[in-house]
């Protein structure tokens, strides 16, 4: 096997059958356990790019298959271990708190023994040391007035900052679409947007083409200002990919979404650059046809139809540089019956730390959230998620953005 140390690792398998009848027909398949569990697509390449492989244990199987359709018996298997970083040891942390403390520690003994020192030292040298001690006041004095006019400098830079930072909270809203669009192109719908910060990184994104409508929920890389710029970068991309260029699938949209990311951030998967991407969920709905396309790229879509719930799953990669290399997004087609509703979103709910114990609300209990409030009007769906929300922080910070969107056709 291959054993590494500690890091993120691009790893290239390379492979080959052999079948002498007819070796240009040799195909393979593949899975890498660790990673994932189910076996690759029938390829003809002989080799294989895992990008950005982290810490963890996973093996690597492969099998072969002749013109005949015959497989090999046994796969073969390589087993790839890349060892855990010094931060993730279990005594890591301990050792480093026992540091920390032990500095402190030292640090406030000195400064008392220094303290004393300088006590006795005055207390016999205050007769002869009284213009020096006049003299140390009035230092301490302009000192004092210069930290409290650096304090001051520093509360107005900062109110500069959230001024700037809330000024671009209402640009980032005027470029998401208004709540009236929305209501007008799906009469019974909602959109819950909670920020974690003043401006989002996540992002609600829809329009209409040609008669059909395409509806996003997309979750960038970081929150707060880096990613505000993504989903900036997002909605731009979006508006020239269905508006201007008029694609109108979706599998299709987050493919040539993916390359403009790559090609917008230049990335080129090195340490070094730019690894920033989005998870989203995107459908393209035609509403003559009663048929909706679903893409995902991490983000599910949930579907409650007669009081059942769904779930169609998304593609395990983002849309950026972090995709399966030679890999398109998944396209799902289904057909709408009337009161179905469906449900995108982010993972900010999900996992918002909160409850007795202090653990995220989780992807079973936000799902028996939807199956359980799906039957009610949508501006009271929209309130018993920001309730149930607020309820289970119980005043804990927010961890994540969180956006839920709701359509009910």
């Amino acid at each position: 096997g291959l054993k590494l140390r500690p890091g993120r690792y691009d790893l290239v398998i390379e492979y080959v059958g052999v079948y002498f009848i007819n070796p240009e027909e040799v195909t393979y398949q593949y899975k890498m356990e660790g990673l994932r569990n189910d076996w690759s697509d029938p390829l003809k390449n002989s080799s294989v790019l895992f990008s950005q492989l982290p810490d963890g244990r996973y093996t690597f199987m492969l099998r072969a298959m002749n013109s005949e359709g015959i497989f090999n018996e046994e796969p073969l298997t390589y087993s790839i271990v890349i060892a855990t970083p010094l931060w993730k040891q279990w005594w890591f942390y301990p050792l480093l708190v026992i540091g920390l403390l032990s500095i402190i520690v030292a640090i406030v003994k000195r400064r008392e023994y220094q303290l004393r020192m300088e006590k006795a030292s005055l207390e016999e040298a205050v007769q002869e040391r009284t213009e020096e001690v006049v003299n140390q006041k009035q230092e301490i004095e302009a000192q004092r007035d210069s930290i409290m006019s650096q304090n001051e400098e520093i509360r107005r830079i900062n109110t500069s900052m959230t001024d700037s930072i809330t000024y671009a909270r209402r640009i980032q809203r005027a470029v998401f679409p208004p709540d009236q669009r929305l209501h007008r192109y799906f009469p019974e719908s909602f959109i819950l947007n909670r920020p974690k910060d003043i401006v989002s990184g996540d992002f609600f994104w829809l329009a209409r083409k040609n008669g059909k409508l395409v509806v996003t929920v997309s979750d960038c890389t970081g929150h707060g200002v880096p990613g505000a710029f993504m989903s900036m970068l997002g909605i731009t991309l979006l508006n020239d990919l269905v508006n201007t260029r008029g694609i109108l699938e979706a599998d299709t949209l987050l493919n040539y979404l993916k390359n403009e990311i790559i090609r917008a951030l230049r990335q080129k998967g090195k340490a070094d650059s730019a690894n920033d991407g989005m998870d989203m969920a995107l459908c393209v709905y035609d509403p003559e046809r009663s048929v909706l396309q679903y893409s995902g790229a991490f983000n599910p879509l949930v579907l409650v139809r007669d009081q059942v719930i769904q779930m169609v799953k998304a593609d395990p990669m983002p849309v950026g540089i972090g995709a399966i290399t030679g890999k398109d997004f998944t396209r799902h087609e289904m057909k709408i019956q009337k009161g179905d509703v469906i449900y995108l979103y982010s993972d900010g709910f999900e996992d918002q730390f909160g409850g007795e114990k202090d653990k995220k609300f989780s992807r079973r209990r936000f799902r028996e959230l939807l199956l359980e409030i799906h039957g009610l009007n949508m501006p009271e769906q929209k309130r018993t998620l920001q309730s149930t929300l607020e309820e289970w922080m119980n005043g804990r910070e927010q961890v994540d953005d969180v956006t839920v969107l709701g359509i009910r056709f």
